[in-house]
C-alpha cells in the first residue's frame, strides 16, 4: 500500500520521482496532472500558475509554454519580447559556385549536414548553420481549425515565406518608379516583407508590420455533415485562398484570416521588425558568427 504522503526532500525519493518523470509517456503525465488538479484545488493552482498565462492583448487564457516555429525552441509567453528569437526569414539557397562540377541532386539532407558552407540564406548571405539574422518575438505554431480538422499552413507568395524554394523561380524585379512617386537612385529600397519603399538611413526597429503566411477565406456557414464539396468550393476543409483586393468583400458570408496568427484584420501584421532588404543572390564571402 502506498504511503499517505511522500517526502521529496529525501534524496532517494526525489531521484526516483525524477526518473519516473523522465520515462513516463506524455499521455500518462497529462492524465496524472489533470486528475491531481481536479481532485485538489491547491494542486490545480500550482499547475495553473505554471502552465497557463493571459494574452496581453486579447486577455484570453493561453498556454504559457509553446514551441517557436522559427527557431524551434520552447519559449515562455510571459517573457516573450521583440528580441527573444533570432531566425532567418529568407530562403535557404544553394551556392551554385560550390557545386559547379557536381552532377545529380545537391539539396539533400546529407549535403546540408556535410557541406553547410555550400548553402546560404538569401536574407543575409550567411551560411546554413549561421545564427539567425532577424530578431523578433517567438511565434507559436498557429493553425486554423474547422469542424475538428486542421488546415495546414500554406506557404506565402511573399518573399519572406519560410520555405526552401528556388530563388530564381520567385525573384521579381522591383517596379519602376511612377510619376507620382519619383525615387532617386539608391534613395529608397523596396521592403521584401511589406512591399513599401523605405530610406535605409531612416530604417529603425519595429517600423514594419507583416504577416508570414497568406490569408485564407473561411466558409462560415457550412452544414456539418453535408457529405458534399459544394459548400466548400472544392476544398474539403472549406478554405480557399484569398487576395488582398477581395478582403473587404463579405457578400459571400465569409471572413478572412491569416494562417500565421489567426487575425481577421487586413492591416498590420503579427511580426514587427525593421524593413527588410531584397533577396541576396550570392553568399557573403566571409560569414562571421
Amino acid at each position: 500500500m502506498a504511503p499517505a504522503t511522500i517526502d521529496l526532500k529525501k534524496s532517494n525519493n526525489l531521484a526516483a520521482f525524477k526518473n519516473a518523470l523522465e520515462k513516463a509517456p506524455k499521455v500518462v503525465l497529462e492524465r496524472s496532472i489533470l486528475e491531481g488538479a481536479q481532485s485538489d484545488s491547491r494542486v490545480a493552482k500550482i499547475f495553473w500558475d505554471a502552465l497557463v498565462a493571459t494574452d496581453s492583448s486579447s486577455k484570453e487564457k493561453i498556454a504559457r509554454f509553446e514551441t517557436c516555429r522559427h527557431c524551434k525552441h520552447p519559449f515562455d509567453s510571459t517573457t516573450n519580447d521583440h528580441d527573444s528569437c533570432a531566425w532567418h526569414y529568407g530562403n535557404l539557397v544553394i551556392d551554385e559556385a560550390f557545386w559547379v562540377e557536381q552532377y545529380g541532386p545537391t539539396d539533400t539532407k546529407e549535403n546540408r549536414k556535410e557541406y553547410p558552407q555550400s548553402f546560404f540564406w538569401d536574407c543575409c548571405g550567411l551560411q546554413l548553420n549561421a545564427d539567425g539574422c532577424l530578431e523578433t518575438k517567438h511565434a507559436p505554431f498557429t493553425i486554423l481549425k474547422k469542424k475538428g480538422r486542421v488546415l495546414e499552413e500554406r506557404a506565402s507568395e511573399r518573399t519572406t515565406a519560410r520555405n526552401y524554394r528556388d530563388i530564381y523561380d520567385h525573384d521579381m524585379p522591383a517596379p519602376p518608379p511612377t510619376k507620382k512617386r519619383k525615387l532617386k537612385a539608391n534613395a529608397a529600397t523596396k521592403c521584401r516583407a511589406c512591399g513599401e519603399h523605405y530610406d535605409e538611413s531612416k530604417n529603425t526597429k519595429r517600423v514594419c508590420h507583416w504577416h508570414e503566411f497568406d490569408a485564407v477565406r473561411l466558409v462560415t456557414d457550412v452544414q456539418e455533415d453535408s457529405g458534399s464539396d459544394e459548400d466548400s468550393d472544392g476544398d474539403e476543409d472549406g478554405y480557399q485562398e484569398s487576395i488582398d483586393e477581395g478582403w473587404d468583400d463579405d457578400s459571400d458570408g465569409r471572413k478572412r484570416q491569416w494562417t500565421c496568427c489567426g487575425s481577421t484584420e487586413k492591416g498590420g501584421g503579427c511580426i514587427v521588425t525593421q524593413h527588410l532588404p531584397p533577396r541576396l543572390r550570392f553568399p557573403k564571402e566571409e560569414a562571421e558568427y
